[in-house]
């Protein structure tokens, strides 16, 4: 978890940054030295972007308002499904016993 309240990094299925805030999710659009640029998830429908610090510890900048509804059970199901993945990968342990950890 990382310095602001409500924001969490986290991973896409394919493993890429992912940011949790305030109830929506955005994949990193660009990295610089002092920023990182994020856009919605939903962004072909979704004009919503953040910039946090270089650290991901504060948001520095919103554009735009998003289309959509924020969506708290998406959100829930995306960090169980990558607690799971976390859990598969670091035991030996069959899948079903990975599920029943988490």
């Amino acid at each position: 978890m990382t310095g602001s309240i409500g924001m969490e990094l986290t991973k896409t299925q394919r493993g890429a940054p992912m940011l949790l805030y305030e109830g929506y999710s955005y994949t990193r659009s660009r990295e610089l030295q002092d920023a990182v640029h994020w856009v919605c998830r939903d962004r072909r429908n979704c004009k919503a972007k953040i910039t946090t610090d270089g650290r991901i510890t504060v948001v520095i900048r919103k554009t735009g308002e998003h289309a959509h509804a924020a969506d708290p059970t998406a959100i829930n199901l995306l960090k169980v499904r990558n607690a799971m993945k976390e859990k598969a990968g670091k035991s030996s342990d069959q899948c079903m016993n990975a599920i029943n950890i988490v």
